[in-house]
C-alpha cells in the first residue's frame, strides 16, 4: 500500500447529509414567493464537515410548487452534483408565487446520481392539517407501567388526503392527575397551557411521557394536541390511567321507557368504564354481548354486530365505547333486549346490564 506524501492527509468520508432548516419551513406558513435559505452539509462519523465532497442535488416538485436554486444553478428532479468547498452548500428555496391548496416540495441530496448509498432529504408542505392521531392510544394499556418508567408517544399530523404534514404546527398541552406523571417533547415539559411545536419532517412529534415514581391510587394524565392555541379546530387526546376499571355506566339507563321507542328506531348508548374512584378509564378492556328478545332489536359497535358471546373491545381517551342499538322492525308484545358488559369473557367478576323492554 502506497504511502501518502508527507503534508497530504486523506479526506474524510461523507457518512451522511444533514439539511437546515427541516422542515423547510412550517407547513403552510410561508408567504407567497417568499424564499429560505436551506443549508446541506455533508457531514462525516463525527459530524464534521466534509470539505470538497461532492453533493448532487435535486428538487421535487408539487404540481405549481416552488423552486430551488445553488446559485444561479435551478434544481430540478434530475441530480446536478455541486462540490461543498468548504462542506456546505447554500441552496435558496422560493415558494411559489401562486400558492398551491397541498403538496410538497422537496429538496434531495445524495452522494450519486442514481442508486445513491447516502441521501437525505428536506421539505416544505402546502397542505394544511385536518386530523391528529397518537400512534398509542391509550399511552399504555391501565395500571400497567412501572413506577418511573417512560414511554414514547408519537403524534403524526395528517392533512385531506391522509398523508403526514412536515413542519405542521401543533399545540400541545398536558394535564396530570394529582400526583400523576409529566410529558415533555425533548427537554421542554408540556403544561396546562398550549404550546407550540413544530413538526419533524415525516410529519410527527415524539413526545416522552414520564410515569412517577409514587404511584398515585387511582386518576388519568392526559396529552392534548390541537390546531390553535385558542378556538382550536382539530384537536386529539391521548392519556394513560393508574387504575383497572372497577365498574360500568351506561347512559342512557335504560336505553329508553319501557315501549316508548318506535320501530327500527337507534339510540347510541354509551358505556364507560370507570375506576375506584369514579374516573373514567381510558384503554380498558372490557367485553360486550347482546341478547335481544325472541323478535327483538340489534347492537353494534362500530360495524361490528353484537351476539350472545362477548365480543372485545377497548374504551378510547374519554373512556367510552359507543354502542348502537336498533329496536326490532316489528315489535314484539313483551321481552326486554339487553345490552351486557363485563371486564372478562368468561365468568366475569364485574357485569352490567343495559336493557330496554317492549
Amino acid at each position: 500500500m502506497l504511502a501518502l506524501p508527507a503534508g497530504v492527509f486523506a479526506a474524510a468520508a461523507v457518512t451522511h447529509y444533514a439539511l437546515a432548516p427541516s422542515p423547510i419551513a412550517a407547513a403552510a406558513s410561508l408567504a407567497a414567493g417568499s424564499t429560505v435559505t436551506v443549508t446541506v452539509s455533508a457531514e462525516d462519523s463525527t459530524n464534521a464537515l466534509v470539505p470538497g465532497a461532492i453533493v448532487y442535488l435535486s428538487l421535487s416538485q408539487t404540481t405549481g410548487g416552488g423552486s430551488a436554486k445553488v446559485g444561479t444553478k435551478a434544481l430540478t428532479a434530475t441530480p446536478v452534483a455541486f462540490t461543498a468547498t468548504t462542506g456546505q452548500i447554500s441552496v435558496v428555496y422560493k415558494a411559489a408565487a401562486v400558492l398551491p391548496s397541498g403538496g410538497k416540495d422537496i429538496i434531495k441530496a445524495a452522494n450519486a446520481k442514481s442508486s445513491a448509498s447516502i441521501a437525505a432529504s428536506d421539505s416544505y408542505s402546502y397542505s394544511r392539517v385536518t386530523r391528529y392521531d397518537f400512534l398509542s392510544t391509550p399511552i399504555a394499556a391501565p395500571g400497567t407501567l412501572a413506577a418511573g418508567s417512560s414511554s414514547v408517544v408519537t403524534l403524526t399530523a395528517y392533512d385531506a388526503s391522509n398523508l403526514p404534514v412536515p413542519g405542521a404546527v401543533v399545540y400541545l398541552s398536558y394535564a396530570p392527575t394529582s400526583g400523576g406523571g409529566t410529558a415533555a417533547v425533548g427537554v421542554t415539559a408540556l403544561t396546562a397551557t398550549l404550546a407550540a411545536f413544530v413538526a419533524n419532517p415525516s410529519g410527527q412529534v415524539a413526545i416522552t411521557y414520564h410515569a412517577p415514581l409514587v404511584w398515585p391510587a387511582t386518576g388519568i394524565d392526559t396529552v392534548t394536541a390541537a390546531d390553535a392555541s385558542k378556538n382550536a379546530t382539530i384537536t386529539r387526546a391521548d392519556s394513560y390511567s393508574f387504575a383497572a376499571s372497577g365498574s360500568y355506566l351506561f347512559s342512557p339507563s335504560p336505553i329508553a321507557a319501557t315501549g316508548a321507542l318506535g320501530a327500527g328506531v337507534t339510540v347510541s348508548v354509551h358505556l364507560t368504564a370507570l375506576d375506584a374512584g369514579g374516573h373514567a378509564v381510558s384503554g380498558a378492556v372490557v367485553w360486550i354481548s347482546f341478547t335481544p328478545a325472541a323478535g327483538g332489536g340489534s347492537a353494534k359497535v362500530g360495524s361490528k354486530a353484537l351476539a350472545a358471546t362477548p365480543a372485545k373491545f377497548v374504551t378510547g381517551s374519554t373512556g367510552t365505547v359507543t354502542v348502537t342499538y336498533k329496536s326490532s322492525a316489528a315489535p314484539p308484545l313483551t321481552g326486554s333486549d339487553t345490552i351486557t358488559v363485563g371486564n372478562t369473557k368468561t365468568a366475569p367478576t364485574v357485569v352490567v346490564t343495559d336493557t330496554y323492554t317492549y
